[in-house]
């Protein structure tokens, strides 16, 4: 199938659960009818999970939604759609048509054998996870939600106990990419430092899990952002801070505070060269 989704790439950037008049109803091409996908288990807007489908072509797309509190027109010649049939859409029929991976972002993720998701194509296998450790679905479980009113099957990805219990995972849905700053004042380089961050909550400022920052010695960030309780921890692969450094960028008008900042080592190679 052509997925053409934007659920994930790299960390989410599916949007927060919206108010009732904002996503009332999806529009979809002529010929197209309508499928809930969610391959990270997440929990947000509708917008997120139910796309529109083509039989014809295998292709899945983003529709178009209106509401009462919306300015949003569907374009001319859109329709309402109705849900897909099993016949002309389905996940699976067992959890044997459904699987665990992970993704570029370091997190599990499942996906169907009939319409497989695959958030690393284009990166190439080698590349697409090796920031990870390979243990991200430990503990996760693959499974097939039966359809109903004649619907099709749906891959779902849950916790596993381990003593025959299984739990939706119901994880919020994240905000756009990493957003916000994280604070690293400094007064001299020798308090900065690059580090490969190994905690987030859900959404986190700065950057994603299993991604390099600039931290501080003299200001140290809390990378669960006081919230832990939801916060994912990850063992991640080291040499995701290859080729940089943290270095103390002050302004000439900041008092002599700066804010510890990642390089290049190439450019400081060329300062030292200069």
């Amino acid at each position: 199938m052509k997925l053409l989704s934007v659920i994930v790439v790299g960390v989410a950037n599916a949007a927060q659960a919206l108010p009732p008049g904002y996503e009332d109803q999806i529009w979809c091409p002529p010929d197209n009818c309508e499928i809930y996908t969610n391959p990270y288990g997440y929990v947000g807007a509708d917008s997120s999970f139910f796309k529109c489908y083509n039989p014809a072509t295998d292709e899945t797309t983003d529709g178009v939604w209106t509401g009462s509190l919306s300015d949003t027109s569907a374009p001319e010649g859109y329709v309402e759609p109705e849900m897909c049939t099993g016949s002309e859409y389905s996940e699976c029929d067992t959890a044997d048509d459904c699987s665990l991976a992970i993704s570029p972002s370091c997190e599990c993720f499942v996906s169907s054998s009939f319409h497989p998701y695959n958030p690393c194509e284009g990166l190439g296998a080698s590349k697409c996870t090796d920031r990870c450790t390979g243990e991200e679905c430990d503990e996760h479980e693959a499974t097939c939600s039966p359809g109903s009113n004649g619907r099709g099957g749906t891959c779902e990805i849950g916790w596993n106990y381990g003593d025959g219990s299984f739990e939706d995972t119901e994880k919020p849905t994240p905000a756009p990419a990493a957003t916000g700053k994280i604070s690293a004042e400094c007064v001299s380089t020798d308090q900065c430092y690059a580090k490969i961050r190994s905690e987030a909550p859900w959404p986190a400022i700065g950057v994603g899990l299993c991604e390099c920052y600039a931290a501080s010695r003299l200001d140290p960030f809390d990378e669960c952002e006081g919230r832990d309780n939801h916060c994912r921890m990850a063992r991640c692969r080291s040499g995701s801070c290859d080729g940089v450094e943290a270095y103390c960028d002050i302004a000439p008008d900041d008092n002599g505070m700066g804010e510890c900042t990642l390089r290049s080592t190439s450019d400081t190679e060329l300062l030292e060269v200069v």
